[in-house]
This record gives C-alpha cells, structure tokens and sequence, in this order.
C-alpha cells in the first residue's frame, strides 16, 4: 500500500558528514502486550462494558481497543453518522485520547467496513504519526485503534534550515515545504517530542529542529513491502510458516537497507528486487559447511516475499536458526533488561557443523550440528536454539559474587528457557523426526528431585531446576492468571540464574528475586507458592508440604499414603483427585476414582480370572497443579500383578550364591552378592526385597557399572518340560542409560524376551515386580546382560527372589506335586507311601530308598525353595508316624 513514511529514526549527536539515516519502515514496531489489568483507571468503565484492550508499552495508551461494540444506526452506509459518533467516543474518553483531533478520512472498503480516521494535531501543528481510526459495520463500532501520542509538548521557538548541513544528507538542494510539526522521538523510557521543519529532499523528507540542524530524514512517498522467512514453528517437519526476517540485511532496488522487527521496509516504485543476506542487527549465520545461502525475491507494493528453502537441510538449518535466535533473543531481552546491550550485540549462530545429535554453547556464540539417521540438524529444532541460546542467557545473568554456572544448573535453566517461550514442557520435539519430547521437564507425577535424582547426565540433573520452575509456572497461572503468573515466574527464574551457586541455594535466590521489602525475615509475596513448587524437587530443606508415598498392593485393593501438614504458615496443597489406572492383558484401560480413607486414598482393582496380568498405575493431583505418579519411572511407567496360582519350579532367593556364570570384557567379577546399600551415592536399592542380599552389577564401593562393558550373568539349565507355562517372575531395581546407548537385557535361552527404552533412561526408584510370558518352554535357561558405552554409567542390574513359575493342568503320577495333592511319587500305583490319587497313605512304612510322599520330583537345578519346603514337611510328618507305630 502507498503510504507516508511517518515515524523515523533520530540521529543522536548527528555531526556534519555523518551517515544518514534512512528509514526503512512505516513505523517503528513498538512491543504491545494485552493485559487489560495494567490499564489505567480511565479505562475501566470500557472495561466493564466487556471492552479489551492493546497497550503499546513505549507510550502506555491503547494501541486497539476490541471485544465489545457500540450501535450506531445507520453508521455504515451514512459517513456523517460515523464520524459524528467517532467524534463523540473521543471526547468521552478524553482520558484516553488527550490531544486535538481532525478528521483526515472517511472510506468504505469491499468489504463495507467504514473507517473514519483523524489526525493528531499540537496547537494546529501536525503530530507526525498520530492518528486514530474508528472500524464500523452492521451499524456497529467495533474496533478502535490508536497510534496517537500522549502528554505532546514542545517548546515553540522559531527554527531555521541550515542549509549546508542539510545537503550533506541528500544529493539535491533542499526545498522547505512550508510545515512545521511535531516529531515524536520513542527512547528507551519514554516519548521525547521535537519541533521540527519539514524539508523536501526529493525522495526525501527531512526534519529540521529549531537549530536547523537536520535530526532524522524518511522516504517521503514509498511503497512498503516484507520479507519473511519460512520455518518450522518447532522443527522442520512440523507446522511451518512464514516469519518476518527481522532486522535483517539486505539490498533493495540496489539499495542496502535492514528491515525492521517485523520484516517490512520501505521501496521507490511498484515492486522491489531483494537480495537477502543472513546477518541482522542481533543474530548473524555462520554457515561451517561452506558459503551462506542467499535467495533473490521479489516483493511487490504492499506485499510480501517468503523465502522457503525447506527440502534442502543446511540452507533450512540457516533460515530456521535466524527466525528461532531473533524470537529466543526478544524474549529474554524482556525476561533480563540488564544484559540488553549484550542481547541486541550482532552474536554467532554456527550451523550445519560436522557432527550430530547435539549442539553447545560457548556462553557467548551457540554451535548446531547436521542431521543424522537418528536425529534432526539441530539448528532446524526451535526449542534447541532456545535451548543454547539459554546457556548463553545463564552465564550473562549471572551476578558476580554470587551466582556461579553449574553445568547441571544451567542445562535446567536452558530447558526452562526453552519451555516458557514454547509453553510446553516437551523439550526439543523433533529431535528424533517425531513429534515426542527429547526431554519431558514436567513429567505426570515422575519429578526429579534434589539429591536423589543427581545423575551423570547434566541434563538429567538440570529436570530438578527446570521441574521446579515449571511447577511454580503452572502454580502461579492457576492464583494469578496467564500473563501476572508467567511474569511472577520469569521473576524467580531470573533471581535464581543470577545468584545461585548450586541447587542448595536456589531457593533462597528465588526468595531473593520475590522480596518486596528488603527483609525476608517477614516472607515473600510468593514464598508460600514457591516453597510448594520448590519443595517436592528437593530444594527447600525442612518445609513440610503435602507429600504422597508409593502405593500398596493388598490382593487386589490398592491404598495410597497421603500426608497434608495442617500446621505452618503456609498452606498445604490439597489432593483434587487421585485415579488407579488399570488394563487387563494390554487391553483397554479403566480408571478407578481413589476415595480417601484417613491418610490414604483406597480403591480396588476388579477381581480377574486366573492367568490374567494385570498393569496399573497411579497418579494424585494437588490443586497447585502439581502432580504424583507411581510407579516413578518413566521408562517403565506401570505396575505388573500377576493373578492366579503358580507353581515355583526354581527360585533364587539371592540369600546364598545361586552360583550363576559370568561373563565379561573386563577379566573381574561385575556380578557381585552383597547386602545392598554398600555406597549409598550410587542409584542402587539400600534395602533388599527381601532377606540380607541382593544380586547385581558392581555392587558396593562406586557401585556404578564400568564404561564400555560387555557382561551377562546365567542360571543353570532349569528343567521345565512338565509345565504347560512357564514364566519368570522377579524383583529388580535397574538403573540404566537409555538403549541407544546402554543395554540392559533379559535373555531365555539365549534369546532376547526384555530390553531397556530405547529414548528414556531407566531409573527404577523401588523394588519392581516384573512378569515375563515365556510360554511353553521344555527347559529354561535365564540371563541377564549388560552392555555399556564410553559415558554416563548408573547402577544396572540388582535382581532378588527370581523365580521360573509353571501353570499345569493337575496330573496325578507325573512326578510334579500339584495343588490338592500331597505326594506325587511319579506312578498312580498304591500301597508305595502314595496313592492312587497322590494323597499320602498314613500307615505304610517308611520307605528307605526315599519313595512314597518324598519321591515328588522336583524340576530344575538349584533351589527349588517352595516345592522342598512342602516335601520336607511332609517326610517329618511321615517319619514321626512311622516311629509311633
């Protein structure tokens, strides 16, 4: 659209000889927020009218004004109708429109929308760029918008052109116009206005103050036109559109100029040839893979070009990392305006370097590796640019003397970083070519917490930071509202990059950045929501919150210890709901409301046919938001209960050496039985399931297994061929990296029936039931294996009470005492110590070759703990009553 160039850029200290400035945009992008409880008292009678409301936060007045609407009969076809009430609105609200206003237009488009419009006038001087306009249709005035100025005053002195000045900013010799007007120069901090003289410079408008000296000039009549980027809006694949590339460099016509924020600049003609570049005012591509890209578009008036390059990865990676370090930049700008100056400084975005499945920081410029068949280039993945610019963000934000950069801390506040633009707390979707989470910092009820959940992997660790801050997110939007609670939240997040020097004191950071008095001694506004959100993850030493315990399982009824502390000052978060989620088989899922009973939550699973397994979970809702979920694994996210009878074959009860066979890479033993607990650093169990010991990988003294293993661990070979099923069923506590890098595996016979995640480290934080099918089976032999790479190692392995169960149909002589029987000798012969229908005969002699009751076969090698518990019982029983006789 043709238009007058009507807000400009100013020289500040403009010396003869200096540069000119050209402006490239119609007006400057001012940054509007819409939050109607920030408006002043004069607006709240339209407010209660249900009116909203635009506030421009340079000049604090409504940019729009919406939501609501006026009737006006006959306002749409009768301009004098319009315009008169238009007029009316504004001296109604002269609160909001303060100033002198004359009608500077009255037009009806296509579409029969009216727009009466009016200039903004100073003591009959024009206000450059003030305006109003008034949006009517169906004989209703339903938009309102604003780009008049507030509070415009200026001295009036007499001014004079310098003549000589003047034409070193243009080729031509200067020709006053005749007007004198207002200029309105937008600082940081407020509007400063100017008396000015109009000159006319050809394609030039220059504006002279009252020394004659020349401030600022603009394109007198041009076109406008944007240039945008297209890109994913959180990766490559996902949803894309078109961005502004802003404040970006390009030439026009053969001109350089820079757009603006929002892509636009300003042209000479009916259409402009654009040659882009890939270097802005903040964020400048270095391509590591050879020459920038570069794209020749054409944007006719009023239009817009887009550059889309999606099907060639590094020319993407490029343009996606400009749109995400421009958007990532602005709002930390307005999260931290101490470090402004360091965030509008040109930075470094490195792309399509020679690696993968990363990316880094350097605390200043941020680095972006290619793509791979297993994950994405990661200057394509918004929420990693967001991600690395945080790392950037932290160590800039930290204050000297005490705040610090703790590797575990500052991936947390990048994750963060990163979910509060997003507004999701799924970090880096994409990274995988799926739309799943690399990394979930709010997972349902499965938060890390401080320092139990400290791990190898900094980014494991930083989920303590990054859950707590998302906690208080969610909290602070439920209390205050969307927009107060987010920037309650920024407020923490900001105080505790700034001065903490570990987790301990992230806390007190937080209370730091929430005091409103200079004394915590009396709290915080918020210290109660913090300490809620805080406390679960660990960091708030000694505040009592509601907590919630793991469930029990009592045959099929399920009970959840709940504790509210009732005293303090604060108040504990109450339960809102509390649901069993349950599925028979791996078929459909029912949720059972939990009903509290005391300091408990009590359901029950329904009653199930024999040979049914069952998987459950658990998740308790607060009414801050946050949430408890057992089992807390998300790797393995449900409980297993198998229902029916079972017959043990072999068990190992790991109280004696069930004297299994290693193997291993390292020529030493990495199977070890121990009491547990020996290092109560590592993620192993302190306590056994049962009994003195337990079974597991490096157990005792560091704990953790080696780098670069290969080691498994086997049963004997344990005779099965009876059972028509046969499954195992065991204890474990597993620990374990996730399997693109680490393998934990279950092996039968060799072959492989289990295996870790392969995204999601594994980290059991009880003891795990677990419930494995190996169907018909004539013998079975267990392993359980352990393969490692070069980092990251955890606990692995600690397995108790393994056992192999058989199911059978009831055979009497078969060798295998089934239940209602109570010798089973092999044969259905009587008269031998054991009946035709395997019951024991009470008078015959004792047998001495160990027949009769005691002649039960029991299958398997080892320890067939169950099965010889009731045989030797019974020999007792029958030697008692063969002495008696």
């Amino acid at each position: 659209m043709l238009r007058a160039a009507l807000f400009v850029t100013f020289l500040a200290g403009f010396a003869p000889g200096g540069d000119p400035v050209l402006v490239t945009t119609g007006k400057p992008v001012r940054t509007h927020q819409v939050v109607v409880d920030a408006a002043p008292a004069a607006f709240f009678p339209l407010a209660q009218q249900g009116w909203s409301a635009i506030w421009d936060r340079d000049t604090g007045a409504p940019a729009r004004i919406f939501g609501s609407h006026l009737d006006v009969p006959g306002s749409s076809a009768d301009g004098a109708i319009a315009e008169a009430a238009a007029k009316k609105f504004i001296d109604e609200h002269r609160a909001l429109f303060a100033g002198d206003f004359v009608v500077s237009g009255n037009s009806v488009d296509a579409r029969g929308l009216r727009t009466v419009g009016f200039q903004q006038q100073y003591r009959g001087l024009r206000v450059i760029g003030g305006q109003l306009g008034f949006v009517f249709s169906h004989d209703r005035l339903f938009v309102i918008s604003s780009d008049a100025l507030p509070d415009v005053h200026v001295a009036m002195a007499a001014s004079h052109i310098d003549v000589a000045r003047v034409e070193k900013w243009v080729a031509a010799a200067p020709t006053p116009t005749g007007e004198r007007a207002v200029l309105p120069l937008i600082r940081t901090g407020g509007v400063e206005y100017v008396l000015v003289d109009v000159v006319d410079a050809g394609a030039y408008h220059v504006y002279v103050d009252p020394s004659g000296a020349p401030i600022a000039r603009a394109v007198r009549w041009a076109f406008d036109g944007a240039v945008d980027f297209n890109a994913g809006v959180r990766y490559a694949t996902s949803t894309r559109m078109d961005f502004p590339a802003s404040e970006l460099g390009i030439t026009a016509n053969g001109n350089s100029v820079q757009t603006a924020v929002d892509g636009s600049f300003a042209f000479t003609g009916s259409s402009a040839t654009v040659v882009t570049s890939l270097a802005g005012a903040r964020v400048r591509i270095v391509n590591a893979a050879g020459a920038l890209a570069s794209k020749t578009l054409t944007v006719q008036a009023g239009g817009s070009a887009s550059w889309n390059d999606m099907d060639t990865e590094a020319v993407d990676a490029e343009i996606s990392t400009y749109v995400y370090g421009n958007q990532i930049k602005a709002r930390d700008r307005l999260i931290n305006p101490a470090v402004a100056k360091w965030i509008d400084t040109q930075l470094d975005f490195h792309v399509n370097e020679n690696d993968v499945c990363n990316a880094y920081s350097t605390g200043d410029d941020v680095h972006f590796y290619r793509k791979s068949a297993q994950c994405q280039n990661t200057g394509r993945i918004a929420d990693v640019v967001y991600h690395e610019f945080g790392h950037s963000f932290h160590n800039h934000s930290v204050v000297s003397g005490m705040g610090a950069f703790p590797g575990t801390m500052s991936e947390g506040f990048s994750d963060f970083n990163a979910a509060n633009y997003t507004e999701d707390s799924g970090i880096a979707r994409g990274f995988d070519y799926t739309d799943n989470p690399g990394r979930e910092i709010d997972p349902v009820g499965t938060e890390k917490a401080y320092p139990g959940d400290l791990s190898v992997d900094p980014h494991e660790s930083g989920k303590i930071i990054s859950g707590a801050l998302w906690d208080l997110r969610k909290a602070a939007i439920i209390a205050m509202g969307h927009d107060e609670g987010v920037k309650m939240t920024e407020n923490v997040f900001l105080g505790v990059m700034e001065r903490s020097a570990d987790f301990p004191t992230a806390y007190n950071s937080a209370l730091i950045a929430d005091d409103d008095d200079g004394d915590l001694g009396n709290g915080t506004p918020h210290q109660c929501m913090i300490a809620a959100a805080f406390a679960p993850h660990g960091l708030v030493e000694g505040f009592e919150t509601t907590t919630v315990g793991a469930p029990t399982l009592t045959g099929m009824n399920i009970s959840v210890p709940v504790m509210r502390p009732t005293n303090g000052t604060c108040t504990a978060p109450a339960v809102t709901k509390a649901t069993l989620t349950w599925s028979a088989n791996g078929g459909a899922t029912t949720d059972v409301a939990l009903t509290a009973s005391g300091d408990n939550y009590v359901g029950a699973i329904p009653a199930q046919p024999d040979g049914t397994l069952v998987t459950y979970s658990v998740l308790v809702t607060l009414d801050n938001g946050a949430s408890f979920g057992f089992p807390d694994n998300q790797a393995d996210p449900k409980y297993q209960l198998y229902v029916g009878p079972v017959q043990p074959i072999y068990c190992a009860n790991m109280d004696t050496d069930p004297m299994w066979t290693q193997t291993t890479n390292k020529g030493s033993q990495q199977w070890v039985l121990a009491p547990p607990g020996l290092d109560p650093t590592t993620t192993d169990p302190k306590t056994t399931h049962t009994g003195t010991k337990v079974y597991g990988n490096n157990l005792g003294a560091g704990g953790n297994y080696p780098a670069n293993i290969m080691t498994s661990v086997q049963s004997g070979v344990i005779d099965t061929s009876k059972f028509d099923h046969v499954r195992l069923q065991y204890w474990r506590w597993l620990t374990v990296e996730q399997a693109l890098y680490d393998q934990a595996t279950i092996e039968i016979n060799g072959a492989s029936m289990w295996s870790n995640d392969q995204n999601l480290v594994f980290l059991d934080k009880e003891w795990r039931f677990q419930d494995i099918d190996l169907g018909k089976q004539a013998s079975v032999q267990i392993g359980f294996t352990l393969a490692s790479d070069d980092s990251q190692q955890y606990g692995g392995w600690t397995v108790d009470d393994v056992c192999i169960v058989g199911i059978k149909t009831p055979v009497c002589g078969d060798g295998v005492l089934d239940s209602g029987e109570t010798c089973d000798d092999g044969n259905v012969a009587g008269g031998d110590g054991c009946s035709s229908s395997c019951q024991v005969e009470d008078e015959m002699p004792m047998m001495t070759d160990g027949g009769g009751c005691c002649s039960a076969q029991r299958s398997g090698s080892g320890s067939a703990l169950l099965a010889f518990g009731v045989g030797l019982a019974l020999r007792k029983r029958r030697r008692g009553r063969a002495l008696k006789g």
